[in-house]
């Protein structure tokens, strides 16, 4: 290589900023995953239950329907109807799935008469897994992600 080759390789290294100097940007911390599912039963099953996080409207689930919910390590207040159904103050760490089961079930409270209830449950990953196989997924509300 002659020596103004070299000279002007030399030249065109020195100009480009060097790689530690340029500012990177910083990754994007790691989340949690809530799935939220709704398992089937008849009691309620024409009225869409409204998915609350925080105060905030994350989804509305019919009966046999789930959505997946991406949320920052933390602790989250998780709903239905409201502020009406709450699990305690929840957890969410990063890398981990959680599963939150909305399901009705029905008991029999003397002689005819019916006491109808609708719960939240945090279930375990293999039985939540299990449960929400088959079901139809849900998009997150557009302003909720």
């Amino acid at each position: 290589m002659s020596s103004t080759c070299l000279a002007a390789l030399l030249a065109a290294l020195v100009s480009l900023p060097a790689a530690a100097e340029t500012p990177q940007a910083e990754e994007a911390s790691p989340k949690g995953q809530v799935v939220f599912y709704r398992t089937p039963g008849w009691v309620g099953s024409a009225v869409s239950h409204v998915v609350m996080v925080n105060g905030k409207r994350a989804a509305k689930l019919r009966s046999k329907h789930y959505t997946t919910l991406s949320l920052t390590p933390g602790e989250y207040t998780l709903c239905i109807f409201g502020d009406h159904l709450c699990l305690d103050t929840f957890e969410v760490k990063a890398g981990e799935t959680y599963y939150i089961r909305d399901t009705s079930d029905h008991a029999y409270a003397g002689s005819g008469t019916h006491e109808f209830s609708i719960y939240l449950h945090h279930v375990d990953a293999a039985e939540g897994q299990q449960q929400a196989a088959g079901l139809k997924w849900v998009e997150p509300e557009a302003d909720f992600k």
